[in-house]
């Protein structure tokens, strides 16, 4: 379990320059934009496997990082995860800790529309779960993005269907999410690997993301915003049933979460 904890990291590391010609250099890999999550393992086992006490086990991912001490919060979340859920104008909901619920209200904090990462500084958005909007979270989108210093050289294509009025591409998803100013923010943009895997949770097997606070998260696949290098017909994207990363092609239908800089 523990190297393959350390694996992810790794790799969320090394994916970061898989993709346009503007590609974070080493220095940038070195010194991520954001603080890394810890990975939300709070087990132990011994040197046999056998599940042990964290005080008395070997040194592993369990009993260090944020997940393993007493961290103060500005908000919740499973272990060292610190999460507020927002308003539609990007502001703390009054009430943080209800269930969500499809007939609730932002009033009761049974809906809200994003929720902030305290730690890491990144804003995500939550999907709407009314038949027809905009971010709906049954919506799939292939991989499109016109801008070549940023798509590695080749674009994807347009989408020939509709998801709430729009294209189901990413460009133009993130385009009108943009213009709506969901959450109060103009600057939504598709993630990079590294980013979309500080969600996962890998105590969870099944869907590796902390439902109280992402209801809508699918237990599948989720486009990142990097080219695939070797073939720029493909991009990456992070599996959310265990968190592992792959790529395919960019014409593949896929699920996306938005996120922004606070």
């Amino acid at each position: 379990m523990q190297q393959r904890l350390f694996a992810i990291v790794a790799l969320s590391f090394s994916f970061l320059g898989c993709g346009s010609s503007n590609s974070p250099t080493q220095d940038d890999i070195a010194k991520p934009l954001h603080p890394l999550n810890d990975t939300g393992t709070t087990f132990c086992r011994d040197s046999q496997g056998a599940a042990s006490n964290c005080t008395r086990a070997p040194a592993q991912d369990g009993n260090h990082g944020r997940d393993s001490q007493p961290v103060k919060k500005r908000g919740g979340g499973y272990a060292g995860f610190d999460f507020t859920k927002l308003n539609t104008q990007g502001k703390p909901l009054p009430i943080q800790d209800a269930s969500w619920s499809d007939g609730g209200s932002l009033t009761t904090g049974e809906r809200w529309f994003c929720v902030l990462d305290n730690h890491t500084g990144l804003v995500w958005e939550i999907k709407n779960s009314e038949s027809g909007t905009l971010n709906h979270r049954s919506y799939l989108y292939v991989w499109h993005d016109p801008d070549m210093t940023r798509n590695g050289g080749f674009g994807g294509e347009v989408s020939a269907t509709q998801c709430g009025g729009i294209t189901c591409d990413t460009h133009a998803f993130v385009k009108a999410m943009n213009e709506q100013r969901w959450c109060g923010i103009d600057r939504w943009r598709l993630p990079t690997t590294s980013e979309l895997l500080s969600l996962v949770v890998t105590d969870q097997l099944t869907i590796v993301a902390d439902g109280d606070y992402f209801p809508d998260m699918q237990s599948s696949h989720y486009w990142s915003s990097q080219s695939y290098a070797p073939d720029n017909t493909k991009a990456w994207y992070a599996y959310l049933s265990d968190g592992s990363v792959a790529n395919t092609l960019k014409s593949q239908p896929m699920f996306v979460r938005l996120v922004a800089d606070q």
